[in-house]
């Protein structure tokens, strides 16, 4: 008694009655199933084979044992995550659960075969025939490669740069890209347009578990050039900006949040404004020049003011019929610093010599009244 089939490598324990005789058990096909005195079979390869057994009596019965087939696996055996993979087994599949895998958290299996793959990790694949018969496979899911990266927004013009921290050699791409838009390697957007946000893939090189991941990028506007002008001694720009960086013959003047440069001296200025996304634009040079003797003419009379710019003296010649003079000096916001009167003064050839404060360097207003009717304003820059 005992089960009369098993498949390929099993063994089964068959039951002789009563007592059993020397060499009480052989096969007839030892290449298909062999057994062992004490009556257990092993099955070598598909196929029938009769064993017999020989009681102590000398009565003997045989009985027909079968070896069933085992079957096999064939089909791709590893797959990165969210991929899936056709597997095969040979011979008829069980009627009922012919797949099965041990780890369902890593991969599934259906009943046609098709496996899913679900996380990192390997899984026990098992195949049933319809002879009860098994076979298994390990089944391994490759985590996708690391696709990170990031992009900074910028200011239109400048040159983007993508940091890759993830694996090396992708490539990405860009949307929208209607207006003929592009990105390089290294993350350059080309013939990006202002104002508008893009949506950057980058995507691994192939040969391993491919992934991609994105990331958003704005290409923010730059501010309208600002133009520098002079009014009433003062260098002005635009006032919409959120900073000024003043230049002076090249050299900058300091951040500041003011929109003019009061009490200007002689040379070529630039000012850079920056808006709340930090974009910036420089304006064209702007030469201030402000020289020479100044010639005053005041019903016939002639009054010359030199040398301007002045230092620490400044000279006034006068016509032989003007008789009392009075020059004052202000600050550009209005404040006297300086009143002298020609009456109180050395006068040599006609000519007026005012000793000037030591002040800082800059644009001032001077004042001369003439026999205390005839006024003359003008400006004059003093540099120390």
């Amino acid at each position: 008694s005992g089960t009369l089939s098993s498949c390929v490598a099993q063994s089964t324990l068959l039951t002789g009655s009563g007592s059993q005789g020397i060499n009480a058990w052989t096969s007839s096909a030892t290449s298909i199933a062999t057994v062992s005195a004490s009556g257990t079979v092993f099955a070598v390869a598909p196929g029938t084979s009769t064993i017999t057994y020989v009681a102590n009596t000398g009565c003997s019965t045989t009985a027909t044992y079968t070896v069933n087939t085992s079957p096999t696996i064939s089909g791709t055996l590893s797959a990165c995550v969210g991929a899936t993979s056709q597997l095969t087994g040979s011979g008829t599949a069980a009627t009922t659960n012919a797949w099965t895998s041990s780890s369902t958290a890593v991969a599934t299996i259906s009943n046609a075969g098709i496996v899913n793959s679900i996380s990192a990790g390997t899984a026990t694949i098992t195949f049933i025939n319809n002879s009860g018969c098994s076979s298994t496979v390990t089944y391994t899911v490759n985590v996708l490669d690391n696709a990170s990266f990031s992009i900074n927004d910028a200011c239109i013009g400048n040159v983007t740069q993508a940091i890759i921290t993830g694996v090396q050699g992708g490539s990405f791409s860009i949307t929208p890209n209607a207006n003929g838009e592009s990105i390089s390697s290294t993350g350059a957007i080309t013939n990006g347009i202002a104002g508008t946000s893009y949506t950057i893939t980058y995507t691994t090189p192939s040969g391993g578990c491919q992934n991609n991941t994105t990331d958003n990028v704005t290409l923010f506007s730059l501010p309208a050039t600002p133009v520098v002008n002079l009014v009433n001694d003062t260098l002005r720009t635009t006032s919409n900006s959120n900073s000024y960086l003043w230049y002076l013959n090249g050299n900058s003047t300091g951040t500041t949040t003011s929109y003019y440069v009061p009490g200007v001296v002689n040379g070529n200025y630039q000012v850079q404004i920056t808006n709340n996304n930090g974009c910036s634009t420089t304006s064209s040079t702007f030469s201030y020049q402000f020289t020479g003797i100044i010639n005053v003419g005041l019903n016939n009379q002639l009054i010359k003011i030199y040398p301007n710019p002045a230092s620490n003296k400044l000279f006034i010649d006068l016509d032989k019929s003007i008789g009392q003079l009075e020059f004052k000096l202000f600050d550009l916001i209005g404040r006297e610093i300086l009143k002298v009167y020609s009456t109180d003064l050395v006068l040599s050839d006609n000519t007026i010599t005012i000793q000037l404060p030591n002040v800082e360097t800059a644009v001032y207003f001077y004042e001369v009244i003439i026999n205390q009717k005839e006024k003359i304003n003008g400006k004059l820059l003093i540099q120390n």
